[in-house]
């Protein structure tokens, strides 16, 4: 995004307004979605602690899985063949 602004300087106050665009709305949907999600949880509240704890433990898991992957498989590439290619 950054790159972006420096190439595009008329882009550059978009960048803040769509986060804070995103939060409002995640923000304002939690509430339905909360209610959405305790109708489906079986003898499970929406704030039970192990629950919490193991659902962002899994998804801490599976970022670190999707951030550890192509960065290994960067490093098995020649960094002057990488950059012929370019």
């Amino acid at each position: 995004m950054r790159r972006i602004a420096r190439e595009h300087p008329q882009n550059a106050p978009l960048e803040g307004k769509t986060v804070d665009l995103a939060l409002a709305i995640s923000g304002e949907a939690r509430k339905p979605l909360r209610m959405l999600l305790s109708t489906m949880l079986f003898d499970v509240t929406p704030n039970d602690p192990p629950t919490l704890l193991a659902c962002s433990t899994m998804l801490f898991a599976v970022a670190l899985a999707a951030m550890i992957v192509p960065a290994r498989n960067a490093t098995r590439v020649d960094p002057v063949v990488a950059m012929r290619c370019d």
